[in-house]
């Protein structure tokens, strides 16, 4: 996955982490280490943090992920709406959003 695709898929987590207008230490803590995990360095970290707010069009977002990755993108997607214990109706609505551009 290219740098650009990494950082839009952290994006796309962080939106749906917020979603609910909380950002609790588990989900704080799932963003951090997808970040390490996805090899991001400091300063491409600090851009996707910067660049997400509540309610965020992610159009743009969503042309840009390569659907070759559509599992990948669905299945960390799911995995960050449930850190918190409650999958709630806004992330939900995300998650299909972003099935339906990798359609």
């Amino acid at each position: 996955m290219e740098l650009s695709q990494k950082k839009a898929l952290c994006r796309i987590v962080a939106q749906l982490l917020i979603t609910d207008l909380v950002l609790t230490d588990e989900e704080g803590d799932y963003l951090s280490r997808l970040m390490a995990e996805l090899e991001l360095d400091a300063s491409a970290q600090r851009e996707v943090i910067a660049s997400v707010n509540v309610g965020q069009d992610l159009t743009a977002l969503l042309e840009g992920l390569d659907r070759a990755h559509r599992e990948e993108i669905l299945e960390r997607l799911h995995r960050a709406a449930e850190v918190d214990g409650a999958v709630g109706e806004g992330e939900l609505a995300l998650i299909a959003r972003v099935e339906a551009a990798l359609r």
